[in-house]
Parts: structure tokens; sequence; C-alpha cells
């Protein structure tokens, strides 16, 4: 991987590179110290994988050792100084900006290994909605759409953000009709919300709904003839700054959430809405 050549961190002010298992192997602690000297390398490089680095010309490898005074220092690569040559040299902007979002996907393929929804999701934000493929769980549409869906679903969606709609039967539409902190909310707002055509929610306790969705809003909840509650669920995929809590659980999901979220100011990853149709009995 010619590019690794003369990358220099101007956050930590060296040429460190940190890997996926470098991060996915840190404490909070460490997460919260190295998080700024991370985000700059997601921005501008990426993040390889010790496999990559192994097989790369462009870097050293520095053993573990402990300073004069008392700091260990734990094992890592370095960028090596020297001009790019060969075809790295001649790349395009594009290919370049390829690599980049493929070091990004690889990147959150590991972060969200355990959340597939979750990580989908992400992918659709780093490639673009427009540029993913239709599959049988979701399919795209365009924000020429927008005007007329905001009027008919009585909602606001940015003019230009392209869109996300599920099906019924999909992984995430079934992740949600069968969350438990889901069906109470839906229970507890049945006696006092389905009349205004809308509510809000809020699912924290599944850490793959959680980095999916979070707070979204139902649309026209209903029970039908035959028992069963149906809604829509809107929700704009954007990221805003999480605060860390110290020793959480969380702590690797509010550092992906603020690396994204320096992505998202950047205009590196792209904003989208979704829409997720649900149909579920409930259980009462």
């Amino acid at each position: 991987m010619a590019n690794l050549r003369e990358f220099f961190n101007k956050i930590s002010n060296n040429n460190r590179i940190f890997t996926r298992e470098d991060i996915g192997n840190m404490s909070s602690n460490e997460f919260q110290e190295n998080e700024k000297a991370i985000d700059y390398q997601l921005a501008n490089l990426g993040v390889p994988t010790n496999s990559d680095m192994a097989l790369s010309d462009d870097v050293v490898y520095v053993h573990s050792y402990t300073r004069d005074d008392g700091t260990k220092v734990k094992s890592h690569y370095r960028s090596i100084s020297g001009h790019i040559t060969g075809a790295a040299s001649n790349m395009t902007d594009n290919s370049k900006i390829y690599l980049y979002k493929k070091g990004l996907s690889n990147f959150n393929h590991t972060q969200n290994s355990k959340y597939p929804d979750a990580r989908d999701m992400m992918d659709i934000s780093i490639y673009g909605p427009k540029n993913i493929q239709n599959t049988d769980n979701y399919k795209f549409i365009s924000s020429k759409f927008n005007e007329k869906l905001s009027k008919d679903l009585n909602v606001n969606i940015p003019r230009n953000w392209d869109g996300i709609v599920y099906n019924v039967n999909s992984s995430l539409s079934k992740s949600i009709a069968t969350s438990p902190e889901f069906l109470q909310e839906v229970v507890k707002q049945k006696s006092t919300n389905f009349s205004n055509g809308s509510f809000q929610i809020s699912l924290n306790n599944d850490q793959n709904l959680f980095r999916s969705i979070h707070n979204a809003t139902v649309l026209n909840p209903h029970i039908d003839k035959d028992g069963y509650f149906n809604g829509l669920i809107f929700d704009l995929y954007d990221f805003k700054k999480n605060k860390y809590i110290k020793n959480s659980e969380y702590d690797k999901s509010t550092f992906f959430n603020n690396s994204a979220y320096r992505l998202q100011e950047l205009k590196l990853i792209k904003n989208y809405y979704t829409l997720i149709p649900i149909k579920t009995k409930l259980p009462f």
C-alpha cells in the first residue's frame, strides 16, 4: 500500500499509523486520548489492518519499548519518508477517494461486525445511497421525490437528501418489530398518541438498533383489523457529537459516532433518510 508513505498526523505530530487492531484493543482512556488523532487519520488515510501493514514497504514496525522516564510504548507501525513512486504516484483523485472509502468501510465492518444493520447503513453513507444496489432489504429513493413525500408523510425531508426504503420483511424491520424496548413504547403510546398520527421513539438497549436508528419518528401508527400494529419509521441518518461516559460500555460506539460526525462535517460521508415499515403483534 504505497499511499501509506510519508503520512504525517498533524494532531499527534508524528508519523504513527493506527491499525484496526490497535483501535480495537484500546482501553476507554486510550480511545479518548487518541480520538482526535485517529479522526485525522480516518479523514486523510483510512484505517488499514495489521495484514495491510505487514505487506507494505512504506511502513516500519516499531517493537514495544520503555522510555527513559519509565513510560511503556506499545508496538506499532510508522510511515517512512520518501517520495511515492510507481503506480501510486499516478493515482487519480477518484482512485484516492476510492481507497479512502474502502479503508473507512473496512473500519466500519470491524467496529460493527456484530451489528449487521448498523454496518450496512454506514456503508450506504460512505458510498452514497445512489451508488448502492437495491437488495431484498432496501431500495434507493431519489431526492426528486422529496417534495411529494414530505407532503404525503407530513415530515420535513431535507431537499437534497436521497433516501432508502426498507422492506417490511427486512432484517432491520424485523429487529425493530421484535425489540422489547420498541414494543413497550408502542404499548405506552397507544392510548395517547396514535390519534396524533405520529410519536417519537428512542432505542438504546440493543446496540444494533442504537447504532442504526437510535432516535426516530413513527408515522401513521395504528392497529389493523387482525390486531397487528402497523407504522412507518422515519429517520434522518446523520450524526451528532456525543459525550464519553467514563468506563461505559458505550465508549466504542461513542468513538465511532464521533468519528462519523467529523467525517460528516467534512462532507466525506452522505446523509440520507430512511423509511422502515413495521408490522408486529403487540404483547397484550
